[in-house]
């Protein structure tokens, strides 16, 4: 008789009850580090549950819309969960003129989630967002810089992915960063159904890894990504950080070392999932897909103001004080699976096909608690318990050699020993 466990634990205060997972699963990871992970991550999954039964006064989320950005069913998961612990709505960028002063409807936000937009921002609006930032406001940037999915394979087996003209690259360059108009492929991808053959009259579908989908995974003991599963993205750009020194700058997931870019205009062709990979092509290893940026940001709009808002009190700054933000060349690392003729979804990083959960989920709210953080229970995820395990390929290969140095060494240590006081005793006692 076997016995499933779940080790978890329910938090409760007052009225409320919430659950508290103790052991995290990940990918590819072994049974025993992934205890030690959940050890490591223990104390801050505990204060995070008591803090969302104990919070009171809830900051303010805002999903941008008005750009073709992620719709409410897309976003579905991560918004629900917010609401535990924040207050998440949806937000169309404008300003308000009131006695010659103008009035951004962000200010009241805490926080802003650009997700997947794909029509161009008007200059008004960028400068709205700017001033929204140069007065303290938190950015998460999900930008897809080309204009490919999986619906414009749906009737055909290939399709052309090109640049999409946001009009945000000279906004993101004076921060810090540039979406390069490019697609990065990847060996560790995440597969898809394709159809191989026909088993009678019925298709034969097989999983195979589809290297626009690439599963990537940390490479920093950053707090937003400590300890974190595989985060699935789906044709995502890479990242060149540039501009001032003054921003710091930090790379928070980048591709494996078997990966590689092409550039726009991309042809894609589902057909390419079934052929095998040439290794010696996939030469371009750890091309950034979502950055840290912190510092004090200088304005995208100095010595620019949009002409027909100089006439008004915008409270216009050209510098920020110490802020941060989060660029992710990926605007589909928040959205759900789901089903819009029946209206329901999928936990975010849920694969229905296969049954697979990725990390999409904890990295997005790993990136708003670091944005939002005040009390500094981020600073947990960062804390480290190593358990000295023993190595399992030199166990094996070894195995004999020790064997030998544990048994029967001591025992010709201990005769040595004996032969060695005989002699002394025979020598002293002899005379």
């Amino acid at each position: 008789m076997q016995k499933v466990i779940f080790p978890g634990a329910l938090v409760s205060y007052r009225s409320k009850e919430l659950p508290l997972q103790l052991l995290k699963s990940s990918i590819g990871t072994a049974p025993e580090e992934m205890i030690n992970n959940s050890i490591g991550a223990l104390e801050y999954e505990m204060a995070n549950t008591i803090r969302r039964l104990v919070v009171t006064s809830k900051p303010r989320i805002g999903f941008t819309e008005g750009h073709g950005e992620l719709d409410t069913l897309q976003t579905a998961d991560i918004t629900g969960t917010l609401n535990d612990f924040y207050s998440a709505e949806r937000v169309r960028i404008a300003g308000k003129i009131e006695n010659g002063k103008l009035t951004s409807n962000l200010s009241p936000y805490n926080l802003i989630i650009i997700a997947k937009p794909d029509s161009a921002f008007g200059e008004n609006e960028k400068f709205l967002l700017d001033q929204y930032i140069m007065h303290g406001g938190k950015v998460i940037w999900l930008v897809d810089k080309m204009n490919a999915s999986m619906d414009s394979l749906a009737g055909a087996s290939s399709a052309m992915a090109t640049d999409l003209q946001l009009n945000l690259d000279d906004q993101l360059f004076r921060y810090g960063v540039r979406i390069n108009p490019n697609l990065v492929l990847d060996l560790e991808a995440a597969p898809i159904p394709i159809v191989t053959g026909n088993i009678g009259n019925q298709p034969k579908t097989e999983f195979l890894p589809w290297m626009y989908f690439p599963l990537v995974f940390p490479k920093t003991n950053h707090p937003v990504v400590n300890n974190l599963n595989a985060v699935k993205c789906e044709f995502t750009s890479s990242i060149d950080t540039v501009g001032p020194v003054r921003i710091r700058k930090t790379i928070l997931l980048s591709s494996s070392r078997y990966s590689k870019t092409f550039y726009s205009p991309v042809h894609i062709d589902l057909s390419a999932v079934k052929q095998k990979p040439v290794m010696a092509q996939y030469n371009q290893p750890g091309q950034p897909i979502a950055v840290l940026l912190e510092g004090a940001f200088e304005s995208g709009f100095k010595n620019r103001v949009p002409e027909e808002l100089m006439k008004y009190d915008t409270g216009f700054r050209e510098k920020s004080e110490n802020n941060s933000m989060i660029v992710v060349a990926d605007g589909d690392i928040i959205k759900n699976q789901y089903k819009r003729s029946s209206g329901r979804f999928y936990p975010l990083g849920y694969d229905h096909y296969t049954g697979q959960s990725y990390g999409n989920k904890n990295f997005m709210l790993n990136c708003i608690d670091y944005l939002l953080d005040e009390s500094g229970l981020i600073s947990l995820r960062s804390k480290e318990v190593r358990l000295r395990l023993l190595d399992k390929t030199r166990l094996e290969t070894e195995r004999l050699s020790w064997q030998l140095l544990n048994t029967v060494l001591p025992v010709m240590a201990v005769a040595l020993a004996g032969i060695i006081i005989a002699l002394v005793r025979k020598r002293k006692y002899g005379k």
